[in-house]
């Protein structure tokens, strides 16, 4: 999907701005996500460029730049406080520490994990916070063609992000603006795709 500047800033600021209660000030952030195919981890250097946090990239299966090993020695060294990942890689980043027995050592520094890029649910994220002693949260909710949509707040709910898109509820008759609370399907009109506009 073509992207111009004026996509990548409009969707980082928004992220970024929904994000600012759970990503704080003098967090260190560490990206285990992806830039190759889904710009996923491109958007969270932004967020974290934008915040001023420190960061670090180390995505698990970049062959012969970060395996495990090199994923553990940066995690004792930066320890990271906010990390955000895929669900299926943190159930195996969690099995392979256990296993180690390097579960406790990493998660003495870690406060969050964020989730993205595959759909979790909620016992698995009560278990994944308890396994690493902190909060979990779905970041984000979007996809390649839309931008982001949704993004977590400090109390681990999604909320929409109408500075990204007009969100409308349909019932299968009739299609009414998307206020308050509502169910129904979701119609989705971004607003900040330039490069690529999409209607509904």
């Amino acid at each position: 999907t073509p992207r111009l500047v004026e996509d990548v800033i409009w969707n980082v600021v928004s992220v970024a701005e929904a994000w600012r209660d759970v990503v704080e000030d003098g967090d260190r952030v560490a990206i285990l996500l992806p830039s190759d195919l889904v710009p996923v981890g491109d958007l969270v250097v932004g967020v974290c460029e934008y915040l001023g946090v420190s960061h670090v990239r180390a995505y698990p299966f970049t062959t012969g730049i970060a395996d495990w090993d090199r994923i553990a020695e940066m995690w004792r060294t930066f320890r990271p406080t906010v990390v955000f990942v895929a669900p299926g890689v943190a159930m195996h980043m969690t099995r392979l520490a256990k296993s180690r027995g390097e579960l406790a050592d990493l998660r003495s520094s870690t406060r969050v994990l964020m989730l993205l890029g595959e759909v979790s649910t909620e016992p698995f994220r009560d278990r994944l916070g308890q396994w690493w002693g902190g909060e979990v949260h779905d970041a984000s909710y979007g996809s390649t063609e839309t931008g982001t949509l949704a993004a977590t707040c400090a109390r681990s709910r999604l909320h929409l992000l109408p500075s990204a898109a007009y969100f409308e509820l349909s019932d299968g008759t009739s299609t009414t603006p998307a206020r308050g609370s509502g169910a129904g399907n979701l119609v989705v009109t971004p607003l900040r795709l330039h490069a690529r506009p999409l209607l509904r």
